[in-house]
């Protein structure tokens, strides 16, 4: 199956999401990214913009007409299974078709009949294994997390039909390797009437010692935006001290879910973020430091973010001196100077610095986003860091 090119089609793809209990609604979504078989050109191309494509009431597949020559491929992904309905409508919609579905990991039906057999066949929540946590009800509605292991081939091809969708939301998502152990992959899952609401993949590593990695982050384009990620991550966090994890970690987060993490991680933090408030901002002793990490479950590099966004926002809060400030600033930038360091050494000492000071300011720009969900520590008047 070849790359798709826009030199030779006018295309554009859009993501359809049916779900809403007895009354089904399909939500129609644009791409955030292009698999590396479809050409970037074919996503954020179509009719709308971001989440906004519109939505459509009812069992109708489609959210508009092809106009003159110009393709479009819909993508229609039932919430409660997962199966997927490839259409197209326009010249060249059978190779289109081809190119676009062949590759997406979980298969998928162009005929409506069939993938309307495989819908109704029941929802995968029975795949996902038992209750771990109930949720807060959303307008009346129960919520709970679900958690097993991918021992079971019908859960297995229930997250390679999950990440048919990932891989238009989720920038470079590719399909996991569940190898010759499928019991050290775990599948943490968010339902709400029989369908999906959210889910993750993460890995299990034993040696030297037990860690979670987090694979794959996904949430239901018509849930987003409810803390539904920061609630599975908050599970996630649970189920790995339940099991006697020493760490959590994140494989290749984007920016988006950086942030959410460091807030999740921030509300964890009573015990330090309770200290470095008091302090006004101090680092912390190497014991608490020590401590933090171990109850938190965090790597080195995770509890370094956290540190430095509890600093900012109390130094911040406290009216700290010109000499805290700068002091701090200094750290950050020692920091990203050693992550980055192949990066930046080679550039001529006026870029080099030209650029750390502006992954410095990127950097703060987040914490203080993170900061202003945890709120301000009681303390003294705002001062920003500069």
């Amino acid at each position: 199956v070849g790359r798709i090119s826009m030199v030779d089609i006018n295309m554009s793809i859009v993501l359809g999401f049916r779900g809403g209990g007895s009354t089904p609604k399909i939500e129609w979504v644009q791409p955030s990214f292009a698999p590396d078989h479809v050409d970037d050109a074919a996503v954020g191309s179509g009719e709308g913009s971001g989440e906004g494509v519109g939505s459509g009431a009812g069992e109708g597949v489609g959210a508009g007409n092809a106009s003159g020559s110009r393709l479009r491929v819909e993508l229609l992904f039932d919430e409660a299974t997962f199966h997927t309905l490839c259409s197209a409508k326009g010249k060249g919609a059978a190779e289109a078709i081809r190119t676009v579905a062949e590759p997406l990991p979980g298969g998928y039906s162009t005929d409506r009949g069939e993938w309307d057999k495989r819908v109704h066949g029941g929802s995968a929540e029975s795949l996902c294994g038992e209750v771990v946590c109930a949720l807060p009800d959303v307008h009346g509605y129960k919520r709970c997390i679900r958690s097993t292991d991918l021992s079971n081939p019908e859960t297995q091809a229930f997250v390679m039909r999950l990440t048919n969708a990932m891989m238009w939301l989720i920038d470079g998502c590719t399909p996991i390797d569940v190898g010759t152990d499928p019991t050290r992959w775990q599948l943490l899952t968010v339902w709400e009437r029989d369908e999906l609401v959210a889910a993750a993949t993460v890995y299990i590593f034993v040696v030297p010692c037990k860690r979670l990695r987090v694979c794959q982050v996904f949430v239901v384009p018509r849930h987003q935006r409810q803390g539904v990620g920061a609630q599975l991550l908050d599970a996630i966090y649970a189920e790995a001290k339940k099991e006697g994890g020493a760490e959590v970690n994140v494989e290749d987060p984007c920016a988006a879910f950086s942030k959410l993490r460091d807030v999740v991680d921030a509300r964890r933090a009573g015990t330090l973020r309770a200290h470095i408030d008091k302090s006004g901002g101090a680092m912390p002793s190497a014991a608490q430091l020590a401590q933090a990490q171990t109850e938190l479950l965090l790597s080195k590099e995770q509890l370094q973010r956290l540190v430095e966004l509890l600093r900012m926002r109390a130094l911040e809060a406290s009216g700290a001196s010109a000499e805290a400030v700068t002091t701090f600033r200094v750290e950050c930038k020692r920091r990203l100077l050693k992550v980055h360091n192949e990066d930046l050494q080679p550039l001529p000492t006026p870029e080099r610095k030209r650029k750390l000071a502006d992954m410095y300011e990127q950097l703060a720009g987040g914490y203080r986003e993170c900061a202003q969900k945890l709120g301000k520590p009681a303390q003294a008047d705002h001062y920003q860091l500069e």
